[in-house]
């Protein structure tokens, strides 16, 4: 009787000791999963704090009753997290520079040369130039003349020669009583000078340059009739270019050609009349400097283009070359070996200036041109040299 309850008592405690063994196992792996849900929670706020993770307001992470799932087989989490895609990273936005397209070459050896200063689509057609009748204004002090001489005066160049500035802020009446004329598009002829109308293309296109502040200069220097010839096309390098129009003299029918071309039909409608030159504006030189142009290649090629300019017009004309400005720091350094072989030019030719335009704002919305005000600056600093 004794053995038999000694033996009951061993087979009690050792069913004791398994009981208590798998007891400590099972909470033994229910404390592992509550802390491996906490380590999860915690590295998520770590992220969040770190701002590579982005909750929503209905997203919020909410704390996690530790002593509340303690012994349980599940943990009670009312707002899980969800995962979020990390936030896309904000590119950098690089300011806006307005410059104009090189034009292409594409269709050369089918354009008319004659038209390069052409109307926009749905202007009237181009008339032969030997009946364009010269206009006047109801209120022009003068008419072309019919015989004699006319000082002239060329301007040449990418957009800064043409037209950009908003003829409604030239000052009222600015060239009231004053007798120039302007040579700019082909189908027109010789007219009055009247900025935003024959200064550009359109009919009328609102629309001038430095012609504004040239004419009247020059006239009130004279105290005779003034004729300028405008030609320019904008984005357009010196240097010579496979692919895009450019005015070396070596692209033939490029745009030097249709220059002289220009030029020669202007004199040709006028066979009473002696064009008397007597100067020229040369305002160009972004569009080399924001290539491959070198300092020596532009020197040779500006050298070479005033040479024929004047062989061409059979004068010995002073040009005025507008130093191309710097206010822009983009291709700095190309801009100034730009500079360096204007320079150069103005030094080695005998008759020339250099015209400083580093203190005339840009436009701020349209760099690197110019307001209406500066055009004009730019004109009368141009007709400064010829008093």
């Amino acid at each position: 009787m004794e053995n038999n309850f000694l033996l009951f008592n061993v087979i009690k405690m050792r069913y004791s000791i398994l009981f208590l063994f798998l007891f400590c196992l099972y909470a033994c792996k229910s404390n592992k999963k509550i802390d491996d849900t906490q380590v999860d929670l915690d590295t998520k706020k770590e992220l969040i704090n770190e701002d590579k993770i982005h909750p929503s307001e209905s997203e919020q992470i909410t704390e996690i009753d530790v002593n509340s799932t303690k012994g349980n087989s599940e943990i009670d989490i009312k707002n899980p997290i969800k995962e979020i895609e990390p936030l896309e990273p904000v590119k950098e936005v690089e300011p806006i520079v307005s410059e104009e397209p090189t034009p292409p070459k594409d269709d050369i050896k089918n354009e008319v040369i004659e038209d390069i200063n052409q109307p926009e689509i749905g202007a009237p057609p181009v008339k032969d130039i030997k009946d364009t009748v010269i206009e006047t204004t109801p209120n022009s002090p003068c008419t072309f003349p019919t015989s004699g001489k006319v000082k002239t005066f060329l301007i040449a160049g990418q957009s800064n020669a043409g037209s950009i500035g908003k003829t409604d802020e030239i000052p009222d009446g600015y060239l009231d009583d004053k007798c120039v004329f302007i040579y700019y598009r082909n189908d027109r002829g010789v007219q009055i000078l009247e900025p935003g109308v024959n200064t550009c293309p359109g009919d009328p296109c609102g629309k001038a340059g430095v012609e504004v502040g040239l004419a009247k200069e020059l006239y009130d220097t004279y105290k005779e009739p003034i004729l300028i010839y405008k030609y320019y096309k904008g984005g357009t390098a010196l240097r010579a270019n496979e692919k895009n129009l450019d005015w070396s003299v070596k692209s033939n029918r490029e745009l030097f050609h249709r220059f002289k071309t220009n030029f020669l039909k202007m004199k040709s409608s006028q066979p009473n009349v002696e064009l008397d030159i007597i100067g020229m504006a040369w305002i160009q030189g972004e569009k080399d400097a924001s290539g491959s142009t070198s300092s020596g290649v532009y020197f040779n090629e500006l050298k070479t283009l005033v040479a024929e300019t004047r062989a061409f017009t059979e004068t010995e004309f002073p040009i005025s070359i507008v130093r191309l400005n710097i206010q822009h720091k983009t291709a700095l350094s190309k801009k100034q070996g730009i500079r360096k072989a204007q320079t150069r030019f103005v030094n080695t030719d005998g008759n020339a200036f250099l015209v400083d335009v580093d203190n005339i704002p840009y436009d701020p919305a349209y760099v690197p041109h110019y307001l209406m005000s500066g055009y004009i600056e730019i004109g009368k600093r141009i007709a400064s040299d010829y008093k």
